[in-house]
């Protein structure tokens, strides 16, 4: 049996993107854990992130959320602090240009930055 969704570490510095097109051709969705980093990497305080946040008048972690879903990757962010879960929830009434998006996509470096394991590299 084929799987449905296949959850993986997504985020603009892990992603994977060999792995999300095998998904998308085979119609498997692709849900995004960890698609903030979970802070550990600080992506909400990119650069890139943050001049993007301030253009279209969102949240760093809004602008990571959106680079996702307008990917057609469900996201899967981790918070407990309520005004974050409700944060996390406002960003379908804004869209990322496609030179936003590209350079939110630009930011993956050579070597993958993780939040967990590589599952390659787990025997």
């Amino acid at each position: 049996m084929k799987p449905m969704v296949n959850q993986i570490e997504i985020h603009p510095y892990c992603q994977q993107r060999d792995l999300v097109k095998f998904c998308k051709d085979h119609n498997i969705i692709v849900e995004a854990y960890a698609p903030l980093g979970s802070g550990a990497l600080k992506l909400a305080q990119d650069d890139v992130i943050v001049d993007i946040a301030r253009k279209v008048g969102k949240t760093p972690g809004q602008v990571l959320l959106r680079w996702s879903t307008q990917q057609g990757i469900v996201v899967l962010p981790k918070s407990s602090k309520l005004e974050r879960m409700i944060e996390n929830q406002d960003l379908f009434d804004f869209e990322l240009t496609s030179q936003q998006m590209a350079a939110i996509s630009a930011l993956q470096p050579e070597q993958d930055k993780r939040t967990c394991p590589d599952i390659n590299t787990i025997v």
